[in-house]
């Protein structure tokens, strides 16, 4: 679990939020993904670097990539994402 990301603690993300925050990686996953990536380098990160591992993760295909956002749920009481609601978006 990310624990550095996280606001609160006690959040749980709706099934909507789920679907949501899906919808893009599953409409066009290396557009989404590749905005996704670049968001998580600070200003003045050498620009080869991030493209380098940008076009790795866009390669990746999408029906593997996707589930691995699952250790990113905020649900602390054990239930997580539904994968129903994964596989909904």
């Amino acid at each position: 679990m990310p624990v550095d990301s996280l606001h609160d603690v006690e959040q749980k993300p709706t099934p909507e939020q789920i679907i949501g925050f899906l919808a893009p990686f599953r409409a066009d996953f290396p557009k989404a993904v590749t905005e996704f990536i670049r968001g998580f380098f600070p200003e003045g990160t050498d620009q080869a670097l991030v493209d380098r591992i940008v076009k790795k993760v866009a390669a990746a295909p999408p029906e593997i990539a996707i589930p691995s956002f699952r250790p990113f749920r905020t649900d602390v009481d054990g239930g997580g994402w539904p994968l129903s609601h994964a596989r909904e978006a």
